[in-house]
């Protein structure tokens, strides 16, 4: 009993030895030195279980920077604080790299984030974070909406497009409203190149590792899915690459994709025009829709 309250006491008095493994431990995880970080949880190990808040903070160490997953995982379900941020972010990227989808779906849940855990690429996502800290919840949450606006794509009953595709596609896009914009690979023709690749394995496609939320200039040599959406209307179309140059080939949508690239034609015509967006916009409108009645 005497050892109890001698351990409140000295935790609530601010231990010297305890406050200065903290801000030590603080600090070098702010810096994202790993040898900085592993020096200093050296030293707060000597103190754990001495006090929530450092177990805390080298729970976050051996999780998510020293990718002793198992450990820090430990010491984060021990001294939950749903309260804090820093700890409900460290928490959700260990049960991230440890691969436990309950917890893992609870810590999103009190984010207030809904993520479809049962879709193949988390299982990538999982395996990739516990050898990689800088894949996190925030890639895992990227990857997996991404994946599903990739799924929500019309894959039967498409129907020919055979336009150019313009110069100013993706800015036409944007301007007309756009929100997300992905260039994706079939999963015919296109595969990873390592096991540690991050290129992310959806149900209908590949994204590329890299920045698959542009246009590539140039196009692959077998192209890819262009899907784009605003938030209430998505539509995607095949980009092919040809001896005319990028070619709009098929879409499940064809007249909605014909309205995107006919803007991207006047968004090129009209060159370095300063009013170049609004003209565009004063044309065909705010939004990815076909308008009403068209």
């Amino acid at each position: 009993m005497l050892a109890v309250l001698m351990l409140i006491l000295a935790c609530s008095s601010g231990d010297p030895a305890i406050s200065q493994a903290r801000t030590a431990l603080q600090a070098a995880l702010a810096s994202g030195d790993v040898t900085a970080v592993s020096n200093a949880a050296r030293a707060a190990g000597d103190l754990e279980g001495k006090d929530p808040a450092l177990d805390r903070l080298l729970g976050d160490a051996l999780a998510n920077h020293l990718l002793r997953t198992e450990d820090g995982a430990r010491l984060l379900r021990a001294n939950p604080a749903p309260g804090d941020p820093v700890w409900l972010d460290a928490a959700t990227d260990a049960a991230l790299r440890i691969g436990d989808r309950p917890w893992l779906a609870k810590l999103l849940a009190l984010r207030g984030v809904e993520l479809d855990l049962k879709r193949s690429v988390v299982d990538q996502v999982m395996r990739l974070s516990a050898s990689d800290a800088s894949i996190d919840h925030k890639v895992l949450e990227t990857v997996v909406e991404d994946c599903a606006l990739v799924g929500s794509r019309t894959r039967t009953g498409r129907r020919p497009v055979d336009l150019p595709v313009p110069d100013s596609l993706q800015k036409t896009l944007t301007v007309l409203g756009a929100t997300h914009i992905i260039a994706a690979r079939t999963t015919l023709v296109y595969s990873p190149r390592t096991s540690t690749d991050r290129s992310w394995k959806c149900a209908a496609g590949w994204l590329p590792q890299g920045s698959y939320h542009t246009i590539p200039d140039p196009l692959p040599p077998r192209g890819i899915v262009l899907v784009a959406t605003d938030g209430r209307t998505t539509g995607s179309v095949e980009l092919e690459s040809t001896r005319s140059g990028p070619w709009a080939t098929s879409s499940g949508d064809p007249a909605l994709v014909a309205r995107w690239l006919q803007a991207g034609a006047m968004m090129d015509g009209l060159g370095a025009d300063p009013d170049a967006e609004t003209k565009v916009l004063a044309r065909f409108g705010h939004g990815l829709a076909l308008p009403a009645g068209d």
